[in-house]
């Protein structure tokens, strides 16, 4: 049976002071399929999307919905046509409950048409908070939610607007390997319902496994649509995105021969780090992964100042590390590049130029006595990095907001890498990244391994931590339950979901 085209855009252009967004774009998509959009960074998909969220407009070009042509002018416009988008940074209300985002925008049951039925309410929201796997309490505040946990709640609220036409926008980022086969078991019920889906994913593997089609996109223009089953796996799909082959990741050699550069011992940090205890080692690339709300992120921030330990003992080169602030850890040669990049990470109103080289500021000075910033090395500094990690920026002194997802994470790189430190925590750092800046990601990594300079990669995405990383530590529940060398996807799992094996922290510390 031949599928019925849902969304059809004809022609469509934008075009944005100093950049060519979307030039003559044709796309469409099919009732009940799954059609992938690729492309790296700054190849326009954001753009489009944008736009047929209704919060663009095209400079030219048509948008038709069910054969019939539309102006969305606004998110209501989209919603109205059946248009339902999950972001890459999930557009919620943090100071309202789970309860009150699900059902932000969704028309609400009433008693005698006036009053809300809020038992309705909530039993409707649990229902689809229970499809999409979500176990945060409904009357939780968001703010204390994890981002995989902020992820669902976004795509719980998609289930409640009806939608014909579902967007999602790297939505596995932040999602275990459970959460995800959830998802894709969520797609698949609503594919079955006719309902066509567009899956915006840099994570190839996935678009092999849920998609029907895919189209590439690159620098603004529909390089091709073709049928998934078609291509010749992923080696054609990145040769397709990236307009080129990408060469193979080379891990770094094992650091543990070499001295120890921070010896963390019995760290805790209610209500998720408890009792941690790891070395690492100069030159060294260190993975941390285990299942969201396993204490990842929240050991990142007690390792750099932005938490406070309630208990155990940290050095730091062989002297007592315990910052107070970030701005203290930062002194001491720390640089972290934090997950969620718009609320932790990046300022989005200041420029690319500032925001790479706010990490060090002092290298910047016209002199000791004229604590000014020398404007021409501040704009070298600024280039250099931009080149180095193949930033698609139009002006370096536009805000960082403008950019795509990927690029800010690039530039949020740059200035972790500007920095000059000795320990770098990056905290997803692939997150939103295309295939050719990931590998390019990873060797930056694998120079600051060989120059002595320590890296500790936290990553929900195992194939990540196992190319990269030739050791990998495992939390659960708050603790370190392994530290695993040579680790396999098999190895890796058994740890983060099975039960923790008694003594492990003393199998740990291998040094007194």
């Amino acid at each position: 049976m031949t599928q019925q085209t849902f969304l059809q855009v004809a022609g469509m252009t934008k075009a944005f002071p100093g950049v060519q967004a979307l030039d003559d774009v044709d796309f469409e998509v099919r009732a009940g399929e799954v059609h992938g959009l690729v492309g790296p960074n700054g190849a326009g998909k954001s753009t489009l999307i944008k736009i047929l969220a209704g919060v663009e407009r095209q400079d030219a070009g048509t948008i038709r919905v069910a054969g019939e042509q539309v102006e969305l002018h606004s998110a209501e416009d989209a919603w109205r046509h059946g248009l339902v988008f999950i972001h890459q940074e999930p557009q919620l209300v943090h100071r309202l409950s789970v309860l009150e985002n699900i059902t932000l925008g969704v028309p609400r049951a009433r008693r005698a048409g006036v009053l809300l039925d809020w038992p309705a309410i909530r039993k409707q929201a649990q229902a689809v908070a229970d499809r999409v796997g979500l176990d945060a309490p409904l009357d939780a505040e968001v703010a204390t939610l994890g981002a995989a946990q902020q992820g669902l709640i976004a795509i719980a609220r998609a289930l409640l607007l009806d939608a014909r036409l579902l967007v999602l926008d790297e939505p596995t980022a932040m999602l275990t390997d459970v959460e995800i086969q959830r998802l894709y078991g969520v797609i698949t019920d609503l594919v079955a319902d006719g309902v066509a889906v567009v899956y915006v994913s840099h994570r190839l593997e996935e678009i092999f496994q849920v998609t029907q089609r895919v189209t590439v996109m690159r620098n603004g223009c529909v390089v091709t649509t073709r049928r998934t089953a078609d291509l010749n796996g992923e080696d054609e799909l990145v040769a397709l995105i990236a307009g080129q082959a990408v060469a193979a990741v080379d891990v770094a050699p094992s650091a543990r021969t070499r001295p120890v550069l921070l010896r963390v011992r019995d760290l805790c940090g209610p209500p998720r780090v408890s009792n941690v205890t790891f070395d690492l080692h100069e030159g060294e690339v260190l993975g941390l992964t285990g299942l969201v709300g396993a204490g990842r992120s929240e050991l990142a921030m007690l390792l750099f100042g932005a938490e406070r330990p309630t208990g155990g003992t940290m050095e730091l080169s062989g002297e007592t590390f315990a910052p107070r602030s970030p701005a203290d850890a930062i002194g001491r040669g720390l640089a972290f590049l934090a997950e969620d990049r718009r609320a932790d990470g990046g300022v989005m109103t200041m420029s690319v130029r500032q925001n790479i080289t706010l990490s060090n500021l002092k290298a910047l000075r016209a002199s000791r006595l004229f604590p000014f910033i020398n404007g021409r090395r501040e704009r070298q500094t600024t280039n250099d990095l931009i080149r180095r990690l193949s930033v698609k920026v139009a002006n370096p002194d536009g805000t960082l907001a403008v950019l795509s997802g990927g690029n800010q994470q690039k530039v949020l790189i740059g200035r972790a890498l500007n920095a000059d430190a000795k320990l770098m925590i990056f905290d997803e750092p692939t997150h939103g990244v295309d295939v050719r800046s990931r590998a390019e990601i990873y060797r930056l990594i694998g120079e600051l391994a060989e120059q002595g300079k320590a890296v500790l990669v936290i990553s929900s995405d195992l194939k990540e931590v196992i190319d990269l990383c030739p050791r990998v530590l495992v939390m659960r529940e708050g603790q370190l339950v392994a530290d695993v060398e040579t680790p396999d996807e098999s190895k890796l799992l058994t740890h983060a979901y099975g039960h923790r094996p008694r003594h492990v922290q003393a199998a740990l510390v291998q040094e007194a």
